[in-house]
């Protein structure tokens, strides 16, 4: 989607789009890989080394970003439950420094956020040894919503079926 030298990115699609001629974009990106709370390495930041997103339109910085984008392959597994922290990932990409016309935040996990509220299963070790998980997710959502309704990000969110 977002490797420039790809013809299936996101800025070759609309440049090769007849219906948008002369559009061109760059994405400027950046990925949060998370786990959770407790986990070594809980967060992956994947940004520019100048601490900014990624200008993939740039050959050397579309290298450097997928190269960096490998960090989050390598995470692995933890935490010990089927929850992760969905919800301080997100209120934490949402508090970073955002640019450009059109900013859109792509939410994609494979297991929900801590606290009954968010699931109905009873694998949640932060739940089940903390009972207001709910009440923190749920507040790290709120912030994190606030901010992107501050800042105009747009969200998608997608899960990933595990099978």
């Amino acid at each position: 989607m977002v490797d420039s030298t790809s013809q299936n990115s996101i800025p070759s699609k609309i440049l090769n789009d007849p219906t948008n001629p002369g559009i061109e974009i760059a994405l400027h990106c950046a990925v949060l890989g998370f786990r959770d709370q407790g986990d070594s390495q809980q967060f992956v930041e994947v940004l520019h080394p100048d601490g900014r997103f990624f200008d993939t339109s740039d050959a050397n910085e579309n290298a450097q970003f997928l190269s960096c984008l490998d960090q989050c392959y390598s995470m692995g597994k933890g935490g010990g439950d089927a929850c992760e922290d969905v919800a301080g990932a997100f209120e934490r990409a949402a508090n970073w420094h955002w640019k450009g016309k059109a900013r859109f935040m792509v939410l994609v996990t494979d297991n929900p956020s801590h606290g009954s509220d968010f699931h109905t299963f009873g694998a949640d070790h932060f739940h089940d040894s903390r009972h207001n998980a709910s009440n923190e997710s749920r507040e790290s959502f709120r912030r994190g919503f606030q901010r992107c309704i501050e800042g105009e990000i747009r969200l998608l969110h997608c899960t990933c079926n595990r099978t």
